[in-house]
Order: structure tokens, then C-alpha cells, then sequence
């Protein structure tokens, strides 16, 4: 619990510190005789500094509630959620370089789930996707709606791997369908069955914790969700 406590407030931290470092930068060159900054430009980094702030509470918030067993019930707004995750990695300094394309639920949607457990698995899942390669890359983030069963079977070609996590889940519609996708080098074959059950980074030492997706299986596993990864090399 306190490791995916710290992997969270890691990744708002670094919003933070981006956006610090921007609005000095811009506030130096004023001093310094520049361009005039906006003001409207710095209220809005100053809102996002906010935002991320705010982040940082509900994470240890949130914690508490889930050593005290009192998470249950809550409801959140899947719209907002993913909106929230948008400006989130556009900000972030991993999508630097690369391109980001969002497609949301056109309706309201009222899921039965904690708003930042829906935030920390898709942060985390859609990190991963702009961290799997140096070279400029595309990730999308889609949502949409399910009206039927969810069926399991996928049909895989040679060199691929299909794997579902699913202890739980009920299967009952209608569901929220939330899919990550990037068009990176694809997760290496040696990794994939070590992928959600240990501690696995690809980063250089120092760099990564190797708990994000070990956090997302716990969570997924709570929130009672399924989980889909395709991979190929």
C-alpha cells in the first residue's frame, strides 16, 4: 500500500516540479528584460500546480481510507477522471516528443470506483506507453461504453501475447472500457510473464521503481476490473 502510495505522489511530484521550473524560467526572463509572460498563462500554471497539489492529498487520503477499510461505495465521474488523466500527461515530462491523441465517453458516465484508483491505473499504464521508447512515438487513450458481455477469447498472431487479468470481475454490462495503445517497440518477450507479478523496470538504475504495474493488478483487483494486455515485439 505505501509503495503504490509513493509511485503516485512520485508522478504528481514530477508535474509539480515541471511546472515550478517553467514558471521561474518565464518569471527570470521578465526580470531579466524578455517578453512579457501572460497572466492568464501564469494562472493557468499556477492552477495546474494546484490541480497536482491536490492530487498529492487525495493519494494520501485515499491511503488512509484503504488501511482503514472505509473505501467502499464510492462513485466517481469517468468523464472528469479522464480529463483529469489528460492534462496530467500532457504536462508530463515522459510525453515530451511524443504525440498524445484522446478520444472520451460523449455521455456521463457514474462509475462505482474511487476516482483516484481510476487515475492511478491509467496514469501508470499510459507512462509506460511513452516510456517504452526514446524515439518519437504515438499513444492513444480511448473510452467507450459496454453494452454486452465482455468476451475473453482474442485471437492472437505468432510472436504475439495476450494475457487477462480478471480475478473478480463480474462481467456484468454495462461496463467502461478504458484502452491504452502506443505504437512503441512492443514489451520484450523475457518481461511479459514477469510483468504484473514483480518488480520489472526497464529503466537505468535509479530511474524507475518497477512498481507501477504491480500497483495496477492490485488495484484492478479491488476496484473488481479486468485487465487486457497485447503485446508484440
Amino acid at each position: 500500500l505505501y509503495a503504490g502510495a509513493l509511485h503516485d505522489l512520485s508522478g504528481a511530484l514530477t508535474v509539480i516540479t515541471g511546472l515550478a521550473e517553467t514558471l521561474g524560467i518565464d518569471l527570470r526572463a521578465v526580470n531579466l528584460g524578455g517578453p512579457p509572460v501572460s497572466p492568464a498563462v501564469i494562472r493557468q500554471t499556477v492552477d495546474d500546480i494546484k490541480n497536482q497539489a491536490e492530487m498529492c492529498v487525495e493519494i494520501t487520503q485515499r491511503s488512509m481510507r484503504q488501511l482503514r477499510h472505509r473505501h467502499a461505495g464510492d462513485r466517481c465521474d469517468a468523464r472528469a477522471v479522464l480529463e483529469d488523466v489528460t492534462q496530467l500527461l500532457r504536462l508530463h515530462r515522459s510525453a515530451k516528443g511524443h504525440q498524445l491523441h484522446v478520444k472520451l465517453p460523449d455521455e456521463g458516465v457514474s462509475l462505482q470506483a474511487n476516482a483516484a484508483d481510476i487515475f492511478r491505473v491509467v496514469v501508470n499504464i499510459a507512462l509506460n506507453a511513452f516510456q517504452s521508447s526514446s524515439r518519437p512515438h504515438r499513444v492513444d487513450l480511448e473510452s467507450w461504453m459496454l453494452r454486452e458481455p465482455l468476451s475473453f477469447f482474442v485471437a492472437a498472431m505468432p510472436g504475439e501475447w495476450n494475457h487477462w487479468i480478471r480475478d473478480g470481475f463480474e462481467n456484468r454490462p454495462p461496463c467502461l472500457a478504458i484502452a491504452i495503445r502506443d505504437d512503441g517497440p512492443g514489451i520484450a518477450t523475457e518481461i511479459l510473464p514477469r510483468l504484473f507479478n514483480q518488480v520489472v523496470t526497464t529503466k537505468p538504475e535509479g530511474e524507475g521503481t518497477g512498481l507501477g504495474l504491480t500497483v495496477v493488478r492490485r488495484t484492478v483487483n479491488e476496484l473488481g476490473a479486468a485487465l487486457h494486455v497485447h503485446s508484440a515485439e
